[in-house]
C-alpha cells in the first residue's frame, strides 16, 4: 500500500530528521562489535552514554521491587514518590532559588514527549517555537507530530557569535518579525537546550538574561531543556585543549552550568510563569531507553492543569516508574554516579580530542554532553550536497555521525561525533573517518 493511503498528516515528514534516521537505522541493522562484527557501523551520530554500563547492569536489577499496587493504574502525570524525588535531584544539584515541589513536576515518557506535550498545550496548529541554531534535529519532529506546530530556526551566526548575547538577540528579533509579520505566523515559544546540543558548552548567564528578557518583550513562553544538566565535565578535566588542535573560531571558554532555574532575579526579567524547564534520566543517567522525562513549571498551575489533561498519552510504565523512584532514592549512590560518570566523560573527551588533533581534525572544544561538533568544512567546499555524500562515505566506511545539515547548521561541513564510547571502538571510528577524508580530498 502506497503512502496516497494514509493521512496527509502522516505523509508528511521533515527533511532533516530523515537525515538522522538515514544513519540511524543503517548503524542499526549492522551494529560494531569488537570481536562479533568488527566490520559492523560504529554508533556515534546519537548521544548515548555508554561509559556506565556496566554499574547500571549490577545496579538496576535489585531496584526493582513491584507490589501489587503498581499493576494497577497510577497517577497519569507521574506517581508522588517518583515526583518527590525528581524534586529532590532538583533542589540538591540545580542550586534553585525556590524549592521545587512534587506537584511542579509532570512525568512523560522522555524529553521527546514533555516537549512535544508542552507543545500541544502553548501551541495551537501552525503557530511557531523559534530555537536557535544549530540544535538538536529531532525538535522538529517534537513539535510538528501530533501538535503540527512549526520549528523556526534562528541562525545566530559564526562560531565565535553563538553564545554572544548581542547577535543571539539581534538574530532572534529579526526571526521573530519575518515570522510574525512577512510569514504571518503565531510565534509562541522560545525553546533553548543548555548545556548546548550539538556544541556541548553551556550558557553565560548574560545570554541566558538577554534570552528571557526577549521572551518576555513580545509574551513568549521559553523552554529550556536541561537534559546534560549533570553531564558538565570541564571542572574535571585533566588537560586542555591542545593549542595547535584549533582551526575554528570559537573558543573554549569555561563556563559553569547555569540552571533558568537558578536565576535570582527570574521575575525581574520575565513573568515566571511562562518559563518552563524539561530534564530527564536519559542522558545524565545513562538511561535512554527507560524513556522518563520531566516537564518542571513550577510558577504556572495552569500549564500543569493542562498537561494532566493530555497525560494519559504519555504515561510512564510501572516498572521503570519504580525503577527510578528507587535509584534517585539513594542519594549516597546518586553522589557517586554523578561524580564517577563525570570523570568519564571528561576523561573520555580527552581521549576524544587527542585522537582528533593526531588525525589534525579541527573541532570545537566542549564542556558538557556526549558529543564533539567536528568540522570538516574544508573538505564540502560550502557545498550541502557535498556534505551529504560526505556523510554517506564515512556512512559506508563503518561510521555513523550525524551531519550538521541536520542540525540546522548555517555552514555546510560540520559533524557531530559522539564521543562516550569505549575508546577502543573511537580510535577504530576516528581511524575510519580519517581514511573516507583522505579519499574524499583526493577525489
Amino acid at each position: 500500500m502506497s503512502w496516497a493511503y494514509l493521512s496527509k498528516r502522516a505523509q508528511l515528514r521533515t527533511e532533516n530528521v530523515a537525515l538522522l534516521k538515514e544513519g540511524f537505522q543503517e548503524a542499526q541493522k549492522n551494529p560494531y562489535h569488537r570481536t562479533d562484527n568488527p566490520s559492523g557501523i560504529i554508533h556515534l551520530g546519537v548521544a548515548e552514554n555508554q561509559l556506565m554500563v556496566e554499574e547500571l547492569l549490577q545496579r538496576l536489577p535489585t531496584l526493582l521491587d513491584l507490589e501489587s499496587r503498581h499493576l494497577h493504574y497510577g497517577h497519569n502525570t507521574g506517581s508522588q514518590e517518583l515526583r518527590t524525588q525528581v524534586a529532590k535531584l532538583i533542589n540538591r544539584y540545580f542550586n534553585v532559588q525556590s524549592e521545587i515541589l512534587p506537584e511542579h513536576i509532570t512525568v512523560h515518557t522522555g524529553v521527546t514527549s514533555a516537549i512535544n506535550d508542552l507543545a500541544y498545550v502553548l501551541c495551537d496548529e501552525g503557530d511557531g517555537i523559534l530555537i536557535p541554531t544549530p540544535y538538536y534535529g529531532y525538535f522538529d519532529q517534537d513539535l510538528y507530530l501530533k501538535v503540527h506546530a512549526r520549528a523556526i530556526p534562528v541562525h545566530i551566526g559564526s562560531a565565535r557569535e553563538i553564545f554572544d548575547e548581542q547577535a543571539h538577540i539581534e538574530q532572534l528579533e529579526s526571526a521573530y518579525s519575518k515570522a510574525t509579520k512577512d510569514d504571518k505566523i503565531n510565534v509562541r515559544a522560545l525553546l533553548v537546550t543548555n548545556p548546548h546540543n550539538p556544541l556541548g558548552q553551556c550558557y553565560p548567564r548574560p545570554v541566558l538574561e538577554a534570552l528571557l528578557k526577549f521572551a518576555s518583550s513580545h509574551k513568549l513562553h521559553i523552554i529550556f531543556d536541561e537534559i546534560y544538566a549533570l553531564s558538565v565535565f570541564d571542572h574535571v578535566l585533566e588537560s586542555r585543549t591542545p593549542s595547535n588542535s584549533m582551526r575554528s573560531s570559537l573558543s573554549r571558554v569555561k563556563q559553569p552550568f547555569m540552571s533558568v532555574l537558578a536565576l535570582d532575579n527570574l521575575d525581574e526579567l520575565i513573568d515566571p510563569a511562562f518559563t518552563h524547564v524539561v530534564y530527564g534520566l536519559s542522558k545524565d543517567f545513562c538511561l535512554n531507553g527507560f524513556r522518563v522525562g520531566f516537564s518542571i513549571s513550577p510558577y504556572n498551575q495552569a500549564l500543569r492543569e493542562a498537561l494532566k489533561n493530555i497525560a494519559e498519552l504519555s504515561w510512564v510504565g510501572t516498572p521503570s516508574e519504580n525503577i527510578a523512584t528507587n535509584l534517585l532514592a539513594d542519594e549516597n549512590y546518586i553522589d557517586w554516579f554523578l561524580t564517577t560518570n563525570q570523570r568519564r566523560l571528561s576523561e573520555a573527551y580527552s581521549r576524544a580530542i587527542t585522537l582528533l588533533s593526531d588525525a589534525k581534525i579541527p573541532y570545537l572544544p566542549a564542556q558538557a554532553g556526549h558529543y564533539i561538533w567536528i568540522d570538516l568544512r574544508e573538505y564540502v567546499s560550502g557545498s550541502r550536497n557535498q556534505e551529504h555524500e560526505l556523510f554517506r562515505k564515512i556512512l559506508q566506511n563503518g561510521v555513523y555521525i550525524a551531519l550538521g545539515d541536520a542540525f540546522h547548521s548555517e555552514e555546510p561541513g560540520w559533524f557531530s561525533l559522539t564521543f562516550a564510547v569505549e575508546g577502543e571502538m573511537l580510535r577504530t571510528a576516528v581511524s575510519r573517518i580519517v581514511e573516507v577524508l583522505v579519499k574524499f580530498r583526493d577525489n
